[in-house]
């Protein structure tokens, strides 16, 4: 009698694994659709998570212009674009970098300054949308004015 239980109760554990088993197999050959491919970090990110990424040395990307236009840095700081239109933007440095980097509806890019130099950059599908970064290194600035 007692055999015949523990045959039955292991019986019943293999048929639950099984079918587990199986669960796990279809969902990992068949993943979920994505129904959206545009990501919005208001609806990904909670307020104060999106809020976080908003700091002095971020920009915010608006339909036609870069807020603020002007900013200045210190060596090694990160720059963060927020992009807040509905339609992508392609940032073009003309000067200080060569890189070109297209930042979708509602995202973020980041870019670290590790040269002391001015950036130029314009968004190329918007005129008059343009911006400089002014990158300064201390130690520099005191070697030079001799502190």
């Amino acid at each position: 009698m007692k055999k015949a239980i523990i045959v039955n109760a292991i019986f019943i554990v293999l048929v639950i694994g099984f079918i587990v088993f199986l669960e796990i197999l279809h969902a990992r050959l068949n993943p979920a659709p994505l129904t959206n491919s545009k990501v919005n970090i208001k609806q990904v990110l909670s307020q104060d998570k999106v809020d976080s990424f908003i700091t002095a040395d971020t920009i915010s990307i608006n339909t036609t212009s870069f807020s603020p236009s002007s900013l200045t840095v210190k060596i090694n700081d990160k720059v963060t674009w927020l992009n807040n239109d509905s339609v992508a933007h392609t940032l073009q440095f003309t000067s200080g970098s060569t890189s070109k980097v297209t930042i979708q509806p509602h995202s973020i890019y980041s870019m670290t300054m590790t040269q002391p130099t001015t950036y130029t950059y314009n968004c190329s599908g918007a005129a008059g949308e343009v911006g400089t970064i002014t990158v300064t290194d201390p130690n520099f600035t005191a070697l030079k004015h001799g502190g």
